[in-house]
């Protein structure tokens, strides 16, 4: 049975954020293909962390950060492969899985590009076009390379690794969020009303999406 190895910078939230619901997406795929599942996390769990033992038959592992003791144990269980939770995670511990055990393969679940992010947030907040070569790119492009896959949420971003920094092709996978069929039969479009978006708006990015869509995108479905 091959052994896969998920490290997340926090503990999975699939009830309150995208990014919970992504990792569980990921433990899910590699339940299904029968691997023995290992999640382990330097942070604390609260009321809304997922019980992945339950759900996924995944062993769930307390660490902490700058500890020798994490290459005693790593060397121990000897992974297949090791999965970053963001490039902030590949930082603090690629390079200690590397030095144990070199043999296993590494990969960044990227999430969101939060360079992209930043780009963004930086042009509504400046008026100006898009620069994506800011601080956190350098260090984001840096884990994608220092690891063998890379898990893209998007097609656009796809195409942007490849064309502006350029990341080959064959080093990024495409994996979009998941969606499960609803059991229930839905209302027909006749028996709908209203629209509604759902995010949570303590985010910029998400307020940014509401005013985008009340400002240019409404009056077009409205017309």
């Amino acid at each position: 049975m091959m052994r896969a190895f998920v490290i997340g910078k926090v503990w999975p939230e699939p009830t309150s954020s995208a990014a919970g619901t992504r990792t569980c997406d990921i433990l899910r795929c590699l339940q299904k293909a029968n691997w023995e599942l290992h999640f382990a996390c330097a942070a604390k769990r609260n009321e809304n962390s997922a019980d992945l033992a339950k759900a996924f038959r995944c062993q769930t592992h307390q660490i902490e950060l700058n500890r020798s003791s994490f290459e005693d144990w790593i060397h121990a269980l000897q992974p297949d492969i090791v999965i970053f939770d963001r490039y902030m995670t590949e930082e603090q511990f690629s390079w200690r899985v590397y030095q144990t055990f070199p043999e296993a393969l590494l990969v960044i679940d990227t999430s969101d590009l939060h360079f992209l992010r930043e780009a963004r947030r930086e042009s509504l907040a400046r008026g100006k076009p898009e620069d994506f070569y800011n601080a956190t790119a350098v260090r984001e492009i840096a884990s994608i390379f220092r690891t063998d896959l890379s898990l893209i949420i998007s097609e656009y971003e796809m195409q942007l690794l490849e064309s502006q920094f350029p990341i080959p092709s064959s080093q990024c996978a495409y994996f979009p969020l998941f969606v499960e069929p609803s059991e229930s039969s839905p209302l027909s479009f006749d028996e709908r009303a209203h629209f509604v978006m759902i995010g949570g708006y303590l985010h910029e990015p998400n307020r940014d999406a509401i005013r985008h869509c009340r400002e240019k995108i409404w009056p077009i479905i409205r017309k």
